[in-house]
């Protein structure tokens, strides 16, 4: 997380120690709210595994597109 920071803000302000803190703690809460939701809809679609189409369905569900401003999709080979 922190490295992503200092990617993020490379040519920008500086990021407290408290600031780094705060949005770590911010992700982790994202990531559990997306995982539980995740794993919601694989165990409603039988499956035992979380895949793509998983997550897809957690973000809308949590409206993380909204969050992000733009449509969230993970582009990746299998």
């Amino acid at each position: 997380m922190n490295a992503l920071l200092k990617e993020r803000t490379r040519d920008g302000p500086r990021c407290s120690v408290d600031v780094q803190i705060l949005m770590r703690t911010c992700l982790e809460e994202f990531l559990q709210m997306l995982t539980t939701q995740a794993s919601e809809v694989s165990a409603k679609a039988g499956k035992k595994t979380i895949c793509k189409d998983h997550i897809d369905a957690a973000l809308e569900q949590l409206d993380g597109a909204e969050l992000c401003g733009r449509r969230i999709r993970l582009d990746y080979t299998e």
